[in-house]
């Protein structure tokens, strides 16, 4: 994703994916193929977050391609008080969000 009209349409497809879902949902955000991402596009990523809150999502794990991203991603969101944790592979995702 390299457009801000990129990261709209993603954030629609997403928008459109959560749609209906029930009370309490889990998910799985694989980043790692993911590459660095202008201020603009990163502003519109941003614009999620809202539509994920209230689809009360219960927890979500995001896969990011390294450690030091996924530490400085997880300060934000903690601050934020979001049911998200930020890890380096799919096993920790699939730990994090089976709640044990």
């Amino acid at each position: 994703m390299s457009t801000a009209q990129e990261a709209q349409d993603y954030a629609r497809r997403l928008q459109d994916g959560i749609r209906g879902v029930k009370p309490g949902w889990v998910g799985i955000f694989d980043l790692r193929e993911q590459v660095p991402v202008t201020p603009e596009v990163h502003h519109e990523l941003l614009k999620t977050w809202g539509p994920l809150m209230q689809s009360q999502m219960a927890r979500s794990a995001f896969v990011m391609p390294f450690a030091v991203a996924a530490l400085q991603a997880q300060r934000g969101v903690d601050e934020a008080g979001l049911p998200v944790t930020f890890v380096t592979s799919l096993e920790e995702a699939q730990h994090v969000v089976s709640g044990v």
